[in-house]
């Protein structure tokens, strides 16, 4: 099991407040005495609120006269505290400890530990992650990062159906989990990153493992956990192009912490691409809400998420023939050929997840972690039908669950 942090009780020792009508001061924890950042001080009559630096100080505009202060952090008790305007002087908040839960929350059971467990891994920081992706496929963007990950991609700019292998075995052979639940087909093992279409967008750290995890992963495992909710409030738009017509747009809405209990991430994107090879184009988006509850030992998320695709197959290789130009005369025109070339062999598919998760501090050494997970899939695939000028549309569903 990962060590407990020690969170605090909110202790205020007010020693004065700035001029009328203006608060500022200090959040550091007491036991440490280091400064508290993204703590939240609000005025409760005005709901005029402000977050700590990255130093614990904060600053905020209110009215004269008798006020009723807030500070709340997660891991930390909501400190009410009246105060009246008297001086110049700034407020020094102090932090007394209590068990809690750290922000990123490491489920051990499906980790390799270092210089615990003899396995050989690579981990990805969240930060890494946030770098190293742009829009490829979960696969492409590993291989690019892991010792030992190998994986192509069919439309050949690493965006749409990518494969992967670890140590020789493929995805079929390899156990893959979010937030400790298994993504891997029930039936066969098989999974494709395109049904989680972006997703990196809102992924937090990653580790992989090369070697035998059980009789699911006899090639390794991937796990992957979501990112921790942000402690501000934000609204981003990101936009991205490149060639091939690739267009990436992302937009992001944070509420910040709310009330020292709650925090709300909703999460859009779109990533289209014409692709490399002729008629490998890509048109898929995704969606990401969390819900976050934060309690003294406890943390409860509901997770909604899901990535519907509609791609154009280029699954079949091309002959050595047409790798040499045989086709135009052109090797640089003609490795792009793709055999595939009835317009209507077309791939859509929707995957929509459904998580609760929830995490309990028992003691300080001592934690649980539940994960109930939900996921139902819906695909209808156009391909040609044999000896028939018609269409032949096939459709299935694919339900699992867990705890």
């Amino acid at each position: 099991m990962r060590p407990m942090i020690l969170a605090p009780f909110v202790v205020l020792t007010a020693a004065s407040l700035a001029a009328a009508g203006t608060f500022s001061g200090t959040v550091r924890d007491a036991a440490t005495g280091k400064p508290v950042a993204h703590a939240r001080v609000e005025l409760l009559a005005t709901h005029a609120a402000t977050v700590t630096d990255a130093a614990g100080a904060f600053t905020l505009e209110g009215a004269a006269g008798a006020v009723e202060l807030a500070v709340s952090h997660p891991g930390y008790r909501v400190a009410r505290l009246s105060l009246v305007a008297a001086s110049a002087q700034p407020l020094a908040i102090r932090l007394e400890p209590v068990i809690s839960l750290a922000d990123r929350i490491e489920v051990t059971a499906a980790r390799a530990r270092e210089g615990t467990d003899p396995a050989s891994f690579t981990n990805i920081p969240q930060e890494k992650v946030a770098e190293s992706y742009w829009g490829q496929d979960p696969a492409i963007m590993l291989s690019q990062t892991v010792p030992g990950f190998f994986a192509y991609n069919d439309s050949g700019n690493g965006i749409g159906y990518s494969y992967y292998w670890i140590r020789g075995f493929n995805q079929a052979q390899t156990r893959m989990t979010l937030n400790g639940a298994p993504l891997n087909d029930a039936e066969d093992g098989e999974l494709y990153f395109i049904d989680l279409a972006d997703f990196l967008g809102t992924a937090g750290d990653i580790q992989v493992q090369r070697g035998v995890f059980g009789l699911s992963g006899i090639g390794g495992a991937v796990d992957i956990t979501t990112a921790p909710a942000s402690m501000t409030p934000a609204f981003t738009i990101t936009t991205g192009f490149g060639s091939y017509n690739t267009q990436r747009l992302e937009t992001r809405w944070d509420s910040g912490l709310i009330d020292g209990t709650w925090a709300v991430t909703a999460r859009y994107s779109k990533i289209t691409t014409d692709g490399y090879r002729d008629q490998s184009w890509v048109d898929m988006w995704n969606y990401y809400f969390c819900l976050s509850h934060f309690g003294d030992r406890s943390r409860v998320r509901l997770i909604l998420f899901g990535g519907p695709e509609q791609t154009h197959l280029a699954y079949d290789g091309v002959p050595k023939r047409v790798l040499d130009g045989g086709l135009t005369g052109s090797a640089d025109r003609d490795r792009r050929f793709n055999p595939l070339t009835y317009p209507g062999e077309q791939d859509n598919f929707t995957q929509p997840h459904f998580q609760l998760v929830h995490d309990l501090a028992i003691s300080p050494n001592t934690q649980l972690s539940e994960t109930f997970f939900v996921f139902t899939a819906t695909t209808t695939s156009t391909r040609p039908a044999a000896r028939l000028p018609s269409t032949t549309f096939r459709t299935s569903r694919s339900p699992a669950a867990g705890w």
